[in-house]
Order: structure tokens, then sequence, then C-alpha cells
């Protein structure tokens, strides 16, 4: 079973119309992102994975690549790998005061409200780069649409000119003869 937790009005429109269970939502906090934003999110889904409703915490979003391209992101927040601890060569025995279990119990939530907090910001600055680069777009596309209206305008009151004058031009012939 899946369980789906969304960040923004879009995310909740499209889960709930395809009729996925949306069991946490936060929407309106794009405009003014805070840390604090962060923090709230965090301690919802850790308390789930804590109290055992949930085996893991995957995080999906929007990573900032430029202005132009952005990919979907998706990153195992918990259970925590320790694959590449474990790959490393890296052979120092270290002694850890407090003991190792509260250090990660002090340091993983941390870990995981920066890991939030620096996706929300990676969707913001997408969200944006997507924006302005449809800005852009529109405002070539409206410039070219002038500069085509401009030409046509001007060829048609060119041609109207033009046969005012053959007009003229007739009278005056016509009254000569």
């Amino acid at each position: 079973i899946v369980n789906v937790s969304v960040v923004g009005r879009k995310a909740l429109d499209y889960f709930t119309r395809r009729k996925v269970d949306v069991r946490a939502k936060w929407t309106g906090i794009s405009g003014a992102l805070s840390f604090e934003d962060a923090k709230t999110i965090s301690g919802e889904i850790i308390a789930r994975y804590v109290e055992g409703e949930v085996d893991e915490i995957h995080l999906v979003y929007n990573e900032f690549i430029n202005v132009v391209k952005q990919e979907v992101r998706s990153v195992k927040l918990l259970p925590t790998s320790t694959e590449e601890a474990e790959e490393a060569e890296f052979t120092a025995d270290f002694i850890f005061e407090p003991d190792k279990e509260q250090l990660l119990e002090a340091l993983l939530p941390k870990n995981v409200e920066i890991q939030v907090y620096r996706a929300l910001l990676e969707s913001m600055a997408s969200e944006e780069a997507a924006r302005m680069s449809a800005m852009e777009n529109a405002t070539k596309a409206a410039s070219e649409m002038i500069d085509t209206l401009t030409l046509k305008y001007n060829k048609a009151r060119q041609a109207s000119i033009t046969a005012e004058l053959m007009d003229i031009v007739g009278g005056v012939e016509a009254l000569k003869d």
C-alpha cells in the first residue's frame, strides 16, 4: 500500500483527480516558503515512520537543473541506506559520544528536514523557471504576431492609398478630356 502526502495545490489536484487517497496535504506555502514549513512536513512524515504507519519514505520532487531543464527526482529518505558507507574503503574506527543511536536519533530528523527543505526550494525554483520560460515564449509569440499584423496593416493601408490615388488620377484624366 502506498500512502501519499503532497505539497502544493497542483499535486493535490493531480492525485485527487486520479482518486488516490492523500494522507496529508500542505498547500499555500510556495509564496512564502520557510524552513519552518519543511520542519512541519518532516515532523509529520517522521512521526508516521517512527509509529510504524509506513515502512519507507520517498521524496519525489522537481530537481532544478537549469532554467530550461528540470527533472523529476525520487529520493529515499527513510530508512537510510548504509550501502555507500559500507562500500567506501574507509576503515577508521570512531568513538562516538554520545553513542551511535543517540547521535543518529538527533541527526536523522535534521537530515530529513534539510532534504525536504531542499526539495521544496528546488521545486519552487523549477516552477519559477518554467513560468519564466513560458512568459518568454508568450512574449516572443506576441512580438511575432505584432510584426505580422503590422505588416498586413501597412500593406492594406498602402493598397488603400494607391487605390485612392488611382481614383484621383483617373478623375483628373477624365476632366482633361
